[in-house]
């Protein structure tokens, strides 16, 4: 007790570096003794010492003959720690190992008494070697001791040696009467160590020594006192909450049996029949804590985590037979989730000055009370005409009166503001917002400087490992810049105009500048390295799939074997000279790609990087200390996610499969000065997705491969339609009169001309006058314009596509629609990797090769009523019964033919099978004036017209007509339309005099046809909202 006591004394009375220096000069000296005996290993060395350094246990698993024994034995000498070994065999009993209590008698008083003979495990070090070999209930007895570090034995607790280390090993080889530890067992093991064969020259290097020498002593050089102090100042080294959440993603990641696995893996999903334990997490953590101190720089990171994940996992996951049976190992799963799993955007370069100190300068800046000053300000600043008094002050800002009142005496001090408490009081600024910093208000309540002077505090600080003093000094003076440069006006205006509510949203805007300026600081280092942070112009650039697929294996193969005999001749003979090395051969592909970084990994001397561009979500950038230019690399290191980078490099494969450019140039073409927004798999909020496309597209790469695919779509059908002889053709979007369609324009007015004009609604009257003046097929993909409703299907522009051919029908239109759809459809087919005869929308997979299905109005609107569309009493009966609209306003019966056609629109369209396209065809005459009617139904009660709607996915993607071209009859029917209009109706409605002109010049028989591209983009991307393929749809201005 008395020991512990000294080392907790020893510990408080040390500062941050010191305890750094103290953990790594014990590592160092074990590594120096060690490498005395003990060969190359330095992995297992290492992995060994921080289970140690953070009391946990290590399973080492290879194959008889690697020196396992020696490694340990030599690490117990160095230590000054006892040491056992136990060979562990099918008949050796608990007691065994635990020990045993045996009988003894007095020989003066003749009593007899039970005695505890403490068995082998009662040693620091135990070497429990091949624990496979015996029962479970050994095994149990083994493992229970490790996990509570005693032995309980007729009823008394009996303490094992502090420190305690067992590292167990399993034989690989021999499977018959053995009995592996199961999961749940090995789980208490911190670390699984893989023992591998030595190269060659470490073998060789053995050979010398055990030939030519005896065996070295082992010096003890680090005494058990000094393991435990370290093993206290590991356990308190602080974790940003950022690095626990990753480990615990990384974990929750392996774990396919959870209720919620949206965000497993593929590769976990497909292998792993059981994931890693909430042993796991805690694992991570530890040995991270304990990887920072003994080989890191003292602060815990993302990196750290990743660094220390294959040890504390590989043992935790089990594999299936289908990884069996593709030869899959954990390690490759481990390294899938490496490369998947996201990390919170900051600290990935965890050497950074700000990043270093970023927990404890938080603390004294971002103090709760200095939250509070900010709030305040922040209110005031809303209101620089008036007082505002402390109770109101205290509702608006949610600070605790007792908090305010303090906050406000500081703020007052420091003639931020000025006012009194009280009745009739109140406060105010008192100078203008944009007069008061951040920085103001930060040192009202902390001076920024005195943190300098303050001591790194083990207990109170959370970045008290800091390694280098002067990087506090270098981070707090980059702070002081940001901040000062922030007023509260600045904050008043991305806040908005009115009052915010919660301070939630004050706290996000301060955190947005901040991260903002720090990004903004990142820039001004990127200058000082001579580079352009916004780029210029680049030839010769290829997209990322096309980088990723000129990849050469062959090439790359021939690349490692040549760098691996290179390395081999000077392992062989250090001082051979460069030109009597093997030739290096390097046909790998270059590349030069762009890209935006969507994850940066920084490990010192090599930085990952993953680009993002429109042809991939993904593509490996590495770059190196060695390989790439300074300022490439010094640039690596100052980059945000988001930045747009240019690197070039030869391509080569990693050990994990991922193919990589290995970058010698890297250059900026863009710094991104905001951080992505916060989700982490996308943006989802769907307004702002709408509102700021241009962040949707950065986060969702689908949202991207949409507007692609559209364009890909618009060329498909341009080269379709120019294949069928058709000219495209502009014609007016201002018009002085609306026509084409029934529905309601916008209007604007022409200065120069002082004439109203009208946005188009449709191009098909322009269209015809064109065929009337000898143009015999002519094609728009024109934008309309309807004042009219907003839904998932319908945004006010739209684009649409008309064409129309002299001396075609319906018919006519109805082959070149069906052609045009199904060709777009192999085309979007052959984008996303669907089938055109199952493509799919929603639940639904349409069917798009075979012929499209045709039904009439008739027969569609009988199947699906029971009577026949022309049964006009019937008809209006139904609508009644249904609740539809059958008068007007003024109290007059709505006209049969729009009962029919809403009882046909609301009831029979509802049955057409969504998944198969379909041509409505004939429908009545009165619905389409612009049609020319069906000669043999002119005498029926209702008329039709040579007219189909194509209907797929449940939407009507648009209707084609054999056109009208009797200047007489259209004339009637246009005056017949315009005299059943209502008042407001009148105001948009015209009769088009020109037209009915161009029609007595003469308008060949013609078929006409529109389609919805909009619509069809949606049906052929699977988007299930028109807003979804328009890159900027409609939207209501925002109201702050």
């Amino acid at each position: 007790m008395s020991e512990n006591h000294e080392t907790n004394s020893r510990s408080g009375s040390r500062s941050g570096e010191e305890m750094i220096a103290l953990v790594r000069e014990s590592y160092d000296l074990l590594k120096s003794e060690i490498s005395k005996v003990i060969v190359g290993q330095d992995e297992v060395i290492d992995q060994i010492l921080m289970a140690v350094f953070s009391r946990g246990h290590a399973m080492l698993v290879g194959v008889p003959g690697l020196a396992k024994t020696l490694v340990i034995s030599t690490i117990a000498q160095a230590m000054e720690l006892d040491f056992n070994r136990i060979q562990f065999t099918p008949d050796l009993m608990p007691s065994d190992i635990t020990g045993t209590e045996v009988i003894e008698e007095d020989k003066a008083t003749g009593q007899r008494s039970l005695r505890f003979v403490p068995g082998p495990i009662f040693s620091s070090v135990i070497l429990a070697d091949e624990i496979n070999r015996t029962p479970p209930k050994t095994q149990a007895a083994l493992l229970e001791a490790m996990q509570e570090r005693q032995v309980t034995a007729g009823g008394q607790r009996h303490a094992l040696p502090d420190p305690f280390f067992v590292l167990a090993t399993q034989n690989p080889l021999e499977q018959e009467g053995t009995y592996p530890l199961p999961e749940a067992q090995l789980d208490r093991f911190m670390f699984q160590i893989l023992v591998r064969y030595p190269s060659e020259a470490e073998e060789l290097e053995v050979i010398k020594r055990s030939a030519t020498k005896g065996e070295d002593p082992v010096n003890a050089v680090v005494g058990p006192d000094r393991i435990l102090e370290a093993q206290k100042i590991i356990k308190h080294t602080p974790v940003p909450e950022h690095v626990c959440k990753y480990a615990l993603r990384l974990v929750r990641a392996t774990r396919v049996n959870e209720s919620d696995a949206s965000g497993i893996p593929d590769m976990v999903r497909d292998y792993v029949s059981w994931g890693a334990g909430p042993r796991a997490s805690e694992a991570l953590v530890h040995a991270a804590k304990a990887h920072a101190m003994l080989v890191g720089d003292g602060l815990v990171s993302v990196e750290t985590i990743r660094a220390i994940a294959h040890p504390v996992l590989r043992h935790r996951i089990v594999l299936n037979f289908n990884a069996q049976a593709d030869q899959v190992s954990t390690e490759d799963v481990i390294d899938n989730l490496l490369q998947l799993v996201p990390a919170d955007g900051l600290d990935d370069h965890s050497r950074d000055a700000l990043r270093s100190v970023n927990g404890y300068l938080e603390v004294r800046l971002l103090s709760q009370t200095t939250e509070y000053a900010l709030r305040a300000t922040i209110c005031l600043a809303y209101r620089p005409d008036g007082l505002v008094s402390t109770s109101e002050l205290a509702e608006m800002t949610k600070v605790p009166m007792n908090y305010l009142a303090k906050v406000l005496q500081l703020l007052a001090r420091s003639e931020i503001v000025t006012g009194r408490r009280g009745v009739g009081g109140g406060y105010r600024l008192s100078r203008p917002a944009s007069e008061v910093s951040m920085l103001d208000v930060i040192n009202a309540i902390d001076p920024i400087n005195r943190i300098k002077s303050c001591p790194l505090d083990l207990k109170n600080h959370t970045s008290a490992l800091c390694p280098l003093h002067r990087k506090l000094d270098e981070a707090i003076d980059m702070l002081i810049k940001q901040f000062s440069g922030v007023s509260m006006a600045d904050l008043i205006s991305d806040l908005g105009g009115t009052m915010p509510l919660c301070d939630e949203k004050m706290t996000a805007v301060v955190d947005l500048h901040r991260l903002e300026l720090q990004r903004r600081a990142n820039r001004d280092d990127i200058a000082a390295l001579g580079l352009l942070p916004y780029g210029q112009r680049t030839d010769d650039l290829m997209n990322l799939e096309q980088a990723h697929s000129a990849y050469d294996e062959a090439a790359d193969q021939a690349n490692k074997d040549a760098n691996q005999a290179r390395k081999q001749a000077k392992r062989d003979n250090p001082d051979i000279s460069e030109s009597d090395l093997p030739e290096l051969v390097d046909d790998r592909p270059r590349v030069k790609v762009a890209g935006r970084v969507v994850l940066a990994r920084d490990n010192g001397k090599l930085v990952w990087l993953n680009l993002r561009d429109h042809s991939r979500d993904a593509f490996q950038i590495a770059v190196s200390k060695r390989d790439c230019d300074e300022q490439g690399f010094g640039l690596a290191k100052k980059l945000d996610l988001g930045d747009i980078v240019i690197a070039e490099g030869p391509l080569t494969m990693t050990n994990t499969g991922e193919v990589t450019c290995w970058a010698d140039t890297l250059v900026p073409a863009s710094k991104c000065l905001v951080p992505p927004p916060e989700k982490h798999a996308g943006l989802t909020d769907t307004e702002m997705r709408y509102r700021q496309r241009y962040l949707d597209m950065w986060v969702n790469p689908e949202t991207t491969r949409v507007f692609m695919l559209r364009g890909e779509l618009m060329k498909a059908l341009r080269s379709n339609l120019d294949r069928l002889g058709f000219v495209e053709v502009d014609t007016p979007v201002l018009q002085t009169q609306a026509g084409g369609a029934a529905a309601r324009p916008f209007f604007t007015h022409m200065n120069a001309l002082d004439i109203p004009l009208s946005l188009r609604i449709a191009p098909e009257l322009y269209l015809k006058r064109l065929l009337v003046g000898g143009m015999p097929r002519v094609f728009e993909v024109s934008r309309n314009f309807r004042n009219e409703g907003l839904d998932k299907s319908h945004n006010p522009e739209f684009t649409s596509l008309e064409l129309y051919q002299a001396f075609g029908n319906y018919e006519t239109m109805r082959e070149i629609a069906e052609g045009l759809v199904r060709e777009m459809a192999q085309t979007a087919a052959q984008a996303t990797g669907s089938s055109v005869d199952s493509m799919p929308f929603g639940d639904l997979n349409i069917n798009y090769e075979a012929p499209f299905e045709r039904v009439t109005y008739k027969a569609l609107f009988k199947n699906a009523l029971g009577f026949e569309f022309d049964d006009l009493d019937r008809a209006r009966a139904e609508a009644t019964k249904r609740g539809f609209k059958t008068k007007s306003e003024d109290g007059t019966p709505i006209a049969d033919i729009f009962v029919v056609n809403e009882l046909f629109e609301e009831v029979a369209e509802a049955t057409i099978d969504p998944s198969k396209p379909t041509f409505v065809l004939d429908y009545p005459a009165a619905l389409s004036p612009l049609t020319r009617p069906k000669a043999d139904t002119m005498d029926d009660t209702i008329p039709l017209a040579e007219r189909w709607d194509l209907f797929i996915g449940g939407m009507e993607i648009g209707p084609a007509y054999t056109e009208l071209n009797d200047p007489d009859i259209q004339e009637a029917k246009f005056r017949e339309q315009l005299a059943g209009v209502d008042d407001e109706e009148s105001t948009f409605r015209n009769f088009d005099e020109d037209f009915i002109n161009a029609l007595k010049v003469g308008m060949p028989p013609a078929g006409g046809l529109g389609l919805g591209i909009d619509r069809l983009v949606m049906l052929l991307s699977n988007s299930r909202t028109i807003r979804d393929v328009l890159p900027f749809p409609m939207m209501r201005p925002r109201a702050d």
